[in-house]
């Protein structure tokens, strides 16, 4: 008998293989939204095997499980945490191995339940649990996926995109939303470190930003450092920007259909705007498969966080981020 060429695989182990892609803190996410379901049907007794359900049965009981949902302490969810729960029960039900092929938070199936998501998350917010304030830092473990994903690759449009505006808010902590569908390509210049040689990006002009009005200096003195690796912000800043298209003078464009590597251009005519940027981060945390879902600020958070683990004084930071009082840093 001839030697088999191939290597042959069950579907139980090619199951496993793409469990692997999952970070553990993601995987925990999903099984601990699980979890939270399972003992809500518990305690309702009803039968907890919600994996089996139809679309149909899953929309019922998700639509009372959003309303009624408390912590392990009696305690209602933050804004935030029901959201997280959402989205980890989303994973949990579409990875391998029960591979769903409807999606509880955009399928038509779902659309009562949405209904009531949304009512749960206003009357969150009416009880002062909307989470408007100091958003979290994304975690060391998120910010290796995110940059190990191919939704953050410079070889691509639409990942050299992601890449660079996550640099852009990351190095320079914008806020989350504020002028960014305004910049243009002389919003930031790139120069050249005359000790070491290194180029650096910073920002060219002033900006009328929420914490710094007509009359107020320019805080936000941040700047994106040429680093040598992989992931070198400047690198793929000076790539994003030499790919854009010449007739847009916007710095965020929408990335072409197709393309080829050796293109000239890799973008439309056709600049971004303020709704598309607002879902950035969202977006981006549930294409990467973070643990949970981060926002535009968390980045901004993110880089104050780093400053604070290097010993820098919170009057160092304020002076960076352009957070208006040390208090605005507390977590």
């Amino acid at each position: 008998m001839a030697n088999k060429r191939h290597v042959e695989y069950s579907t139980e182990e090619l199951e496993a293989k793409k469990m692997l892609l999952t970070p553990a803190a993601t995987k925990r996410a999903n099984i601990n939204a699980a979890k939270s379901l399972r003992d809500f049907l518990r305690q309702k007794r009803q039968a907890v095997n919600f994996e089996d359900f139809t679309p149909e049965q899953l929309n019922e009981v998700l639509g009372h499980f959003y309303m009624s949902v408390r912590t392990e302490k009696n305690e209602l969810y933050r804004g935030k945490s029901l959201q997280a729960l959402m989205y980890g029960l989303n994973r949990y039900l579409s990875y391998p191995p029960h591979n769903k092929p409807f999606n509880i938070m955009t399928g038509s199936q779902f659309h009562s339940s949405n209904e009531l998501f949304k009512v749960a998350m206003q009357e969150l917010k009416a009880e002062g649990n909307a989470d408007v304030k100091h958003t979290p830092a994304i975690n060391q473990e998120d910010l290796k996926t995110l940059y190990a994903s191919k939704f953050m690759s410079p070889n691509t449009p639409t990942g050299l995109l992601n890449k660079v505006q996550f640099d852009v808010r990351f190095y320079f902590f914008r806020r989350g939303l504020e002028n960014f569908e305004k910049m243009t390509k002389d919003t930031f210049g790139v120069k050249i470190d005359q000790t070491t040689g290194k180029q650096y990006v910073i920002k060219r002009f002033d900006e009328l930003t929420k914490n710094h009005r007509a009359g107020d200096e320019e805080l936000v003195t941040g700047v994106m450092p040429e680093t040598g690796d992989s992931s070198c912000p400047v690198y793929s800043y000076n790539k994003y920007l030499s790919l854009l298209n010449p007739k847009c003078e916007r710095l965020w464009q929408f990335p072409i259909n197709t393309f080829h590597g050796d293109d000239e251009t890799w973008y439309d005519n056709r600049p971004m705007g303020v709704h598309t940027m607002k879902k950035f981060m969202a977006k981006l945390s549930e294409l990467c498969q973070l643990s949970q879902m981060h926002t535009n600020h968390s980045v901004r958070a993110t880089g104050a966080t780093l400053l604070a683990d290097k010993n820098f004084s919170p009057i160092d930071i304020i002076s960076v981020t352009g957070h208006k009082t040390v208090n605005s840093l507390q977590p």
